[in-house]
């Protein structure tokens, strides 16, 4: 998976917000945000730049915050899902 480019993740209050910077990107139907941990976790893919597997962002989780393998494992599965499915990556 890899995050798409022209997106800026900003704090909002106690959330985080992803902006589209661009035509492309813009779309006033839905409002993304992310929760600390979703916003930890698109950091990280934005400092490796390459394809993110479901394996690294597990790494990443346990690393970060006190959570066992296999529950870091299947929320990596699901995040990456939800960002493939409303477009935020692929």
């Amino acid at each position: 998976m890899k995050i798409k480019k022209g997106f800026k993740l900003r704090p909002i209050g106690d959330e985080w917000m992803l902006l589209g910077e661009g035509a492309d990107q813009v779309n006033f139907d839905k409002m993304i945000t992310f929760n600390e941990t979703a916003a930890f976790l698109w950091q990280q893919c934005e400092k490796h730049k390459g394809d993110v597997t479901a394996d690294m962002m597990a790494d990443w989780l346990c690393d970060e915050y006190d959570v066992t393998r296999d529950i870091a494992l299947e929320d990596a599965k699901l995040i990456i899902a939800d960002w493939i499915e409303i477009g935020i990556a692929v």
